[in-house]
């Protein structure tokens, strides 16, 4: 099965397909017949719809159905009349279809490049990332960075973290400390892995978990991290686990903007800023793509608390 798309150049088609419900109401039609009236989107496009003669429970805004129906014109615009519909199947469709998300080329490339960078660093990091992600690796590969402020899409957590990773070792080639780097690359790699459980992205709209709200991602990931160690001591040394655990911990870099400690290693403060720098980035470009030709300002920017010049 797959996603219902219309043909632009017909309006009377007989159609079938998954499509999501983005409004649903009943009502009742001059003749005081029952009718469910919806909009549907296909990712795309929406839709108007009318289901006639209809008596059960209105479904629910969110929900993905398969439906079969045919297509019509209605004051010079398409509508679809539902001949029957029910809850979609999970394998008649895919969710990137109706949740934003990367290209499935563009993830592959990302999966790329973080294979890249464990196979840059030493043995026992590796094993480490290896540990944490054996039964979590599609999770990470598909999982958004958040829920609306960067990189809020199927596959913004990898995004996201290939380019702190990025980041983090142009900023460690500038230092005049002498940086870890494999520990670099492990703790930019895994500083969001709790975002993993963090959102619920099976239906739009993208959404925190329970878990995400009760933990958020930061206490989430250094528990990942407890487990992995206790689990697997061998792995690395109780130094670099502190040492990862602080690195986690610190990333957001103030306690006011949610970290339950500061940076206090040049790894740690590394990390904090590229993982910063990079989210911050991520709201100028968003701002620059999003204005019109003759704009000068942004609208106002919740993450970054003001407008920014985007002439």
């Amino acid at each position: 099965m797959a996603v219902l798309n219309w043909k632009s150049d017909s309006m009377d088609e007989i159609v079938k397909g998954c499509l999501l419900i983005s409004e649903a109401k009943k009502g009742t039609t001059r003749n005081e017949k029952p009718f469910l009236g919806m909009k549907l989107s296909n990712g795309t496009d929406v839709i108007d719809a009318k289901k006639w003669d209809y008596n059960d429970e209105v479904p629910l805004v969110g929900d993905i159905i398969y439906i079969e129906g045919k297509t019509n014109e209605y004051l010079n615009n398409r509508q679809l009349i539902i001949h029957k519909f029910r809850t979609a199947l999970e394998n008649e469709y895919n969710i990137s279809d109706f949740l934003p998300s990367l290209s499935v080329e563009k993830i592959k490339d990302l999966k790329n490049e973080l294979q890249g960078f464990q196979a840059a660093i030493g043995e026992k990091y590796r094993n480490f990332i290896q540990e944490i992600m054996k039964n979590t690796q599609e999770e990470f590969y598909k999982a958004p960075a958040a829920k609306m402020h960067h990189h809020a899409y199927i596959g913004g957590l990898l995004e996201h973290s290939i380019a702190v990773c990025k980041r983090s070792i142009a900023l460690a080639e500038l230092s005049m400390v002498t940086v870890n780097k494999d520990l670099l690359i492990t703790g930019s790699v895994l500083h969001d892995v709790g975002k993993i459980y963090s959102y619920e992205y099976t239906r739009p709209p993208i959404q925190m978990s329970s878990e995400g709200k009760l933990l958020d991602h930061i206490v989430i990931g250094l528990n990942m991290i407890n487990d992995a160690y206790r689990n697997n001591m061998h792995l690395i040394t109780k130094e670099d686990y502190l040492h990862l655990q602080h690195m986690i911990a610190s990333h957001h870099g103030k306690l006011e903007w949610g970290s339950p400690i500061v940076p206090k290693t040049i790894e740690a403060e590394i990390l904090h800023t590229a993982d910063n720098l990079d989210a911050v980035d991520f709201k100028y470009n968003t701002a620059m793509q999003d204005k019109s030709e003759d704009q000068e300002w942004s609208e106002w920017i919740r993450g970054l608390g003001k407008e920014v010049w985007v002439k």
